[in-house]
């Protein structure tokens, strides 16, 4: 079962806020694709942060600024550090 299913299975349970803030909690669960500036450096398309690799240069799977899940599916050099 997803967030999302789970969401409105229970939301006849919960207060109008509560609800709110669990759609908010699924919606930055969901995997949004990274974007990117036309130099090539990624971004959080919620956000538009660039906080999205670790001190190595690894690839986080969320923003490391607002939480939001990243989707780096598209990228061409997933495992390729920049330097």
């Amino acid at each position: 079962m997803t967030s999302k299913e789970v969401l409105e299975d229970i939301k006849g349970y919960l207060l109008d806020r509560e609800i709110q803030v669990l759609e908010e909690l699924v919606e930055r669960d969901t995997p949004m694709k990274v974007k990117h500036e036309n130099n090539g450096i990624p971004y959080c398309a919620v956000c538009e942060r660039s906080y999205l690799r670790d001190g190595r240069g690894n690839q986080n799977r969320f923003c490391g600024y607002c939480g939001q899940r990243l989707d780096w599916s598209d990228e061409k050099w997933l495992h390729i550090k920049k330097c």
